[in-house]
């Protein structure tokens, strides 16, 4: 099969501002399609590649073509890249889009990327982006499949063909509040990385203290979950790492600095690294409301280590793993309510009533980029055939 995605480059994440966990999954899913054998192209819009070599080596060792995003029109290409460009303009319902004048040299590069590549299938991961409007208005033919990874809907979702979720609440409301065609959306939980899925379950009694990942920005909740150990001081018992950097990183410093709390800030870390941390802390810590899909939890569970999260996203993950997982969040969970939410779960681990490892085995059959490459493909035969 031959297939177009369309994701960030991400030569390096630690240096891509956009290399965020949705952005490493796309990456997974491509080089999984290519070890798989099919035949995998890249045309990583809205970076602007003017000269790219014509291979990118992708992390697992296999090869996919890259294609440029911007190329100059010649006199013959120019009219018809400009009335692609008012079509685009017309399906988008605006005069300007987000990437300005750029775009008309980047429809040309999708123009002449499909006719080199002769794609079956083209995958778009981006959520926010006026990818589909270039798209049809070259008039494109072979389908078009978003991944959403938002819980605010796509603007003109209609332009895709088929839909994949990463949680079935986001299907929900998505497909509710836009009127799309539920039988034209699939749910696809995003896979960990092969390195969570490796490695011995630590017992109970080897694990000590709490893991919070993610970006040290306001929304993540870090400040509510700092709060709940200035709160309660049988909290502090459990000593705290926090893995990954942001803009509000020197504030939560500081405010743990001030209030004695035993926090760590490890920055951001290596996978493996990552792996290690989660693997022995009593629990994962992810108290935001923001988080629809947390790729966090997942790479937790597929350690057996419990989460302590949004509810809709803790019931989920109980539902797929026919397992307690934890414990979820509400939205007026106060820092009071939370750190009881947390020692609840603690004096579950230390009391060995959470099966870890019956947990990190069905998390990582559920959560393997085999299972989600196989489900990914299947809809790929769906969509070629015109079904439904």
């Amino acid at each position: 099969m031959r297939i177009l995605q369309v994701h960030p480059l991400l030569r390096g994440d630690r240096l891509s501002p956009v290399a965020g966990g949705k952005s490493r999954v796309s990456l997974q899913l491509t080089s999984y399609l290519a070890a798989e054998g099919h035949a995998l192209s890249l045309f990583p819009y809205p970076e602007r590649l003017f000269d790219v070599p014509r291979a990118l080596r992708l992390p697992n060792g296999h090869t996919a073509a890259l294609c440029s995003t911007a190329v100059l029109p010649t006199r013959r290409s120019l009219a018809a890249d400009l009335a692609a460009l008012m079509r685009a303009r017309l399906y988008a319902r605006r005069l300007s889009g987000e990437n300005g004048s750029f775009d008309l040299l980047a429809l040309e590069a999708l123009r002449r990327a499909l006719a080199e590549q002769h794609p079956g299938i083209v995958h778009c991961h981006h959520t926010f982006s006026d990818f589909p409007f270039l798209y049809r208005g070259i008039s494109a033919k072979a389908p078009l499949i978003l991944t959403h990874h938002a819980y605010q809907p796509a603007a003109r979702i209609d332009l895709y063909n088929w839909v994949v979720f990463v949680s079935r609440r986001w299907q929900q409301e998505v497909v509710e509040r836009t009127g799309f065609p539920i039988d034209r959306t699939r749910v696809i939980h995003n896979p960990v990385a092969d390195v969570f899925t490796q490695g011995e379950v630590v017992p109970a009694q080897d694990r000590r203290g709490l893991a919070f990942l993610g970006n040290l920005i306001p929304r993540k909740g870090l400040a509510l979950l700092l709060q709940a150990y200035i709160e309660n001081p049988d909290l502090r018992g459990h000593p705290l790492t926090v893995c990954g950097t942001g803009e509000a990183q020197a504030e939560y410093r500081a405010l743990a600095e001030r209030h004695n709390l035993p926090v760590e800030f490890r920055g951001r870390l290596a996978a493996e690294e990552v792996r290690q941390v989660l693997a022995f802390s009593s629990a994962l810590v992810v108290p935001s409301q923001s988080e629809g899909f947390s790729v966090a939890m997942l790479e937790a569970l597929c350690g057996g280590t419990p989460v302590v999260g949004w509810g809709p996203q803790v019931e989920e993950l109980e539902a797929v793993l026919a397992q307690p997982v934890g414990a979820a969040l509400t939205s007026d969970t106060s820092a009071d309510s939370l750190a009881g939410r947390i020692l609840g779960v603690i004096e579950k681990v230390s009391r060995k009533q959470l099966p870890l490892e019956e947990i990190a085995r069905r998390a990582r059959a559920a959560f393997s980029i085999k299972h989600a490459g196989t489900a990914t493909l299947r809809l790929y035969r769906e969509a070629q055939a015109g079904a439904p």
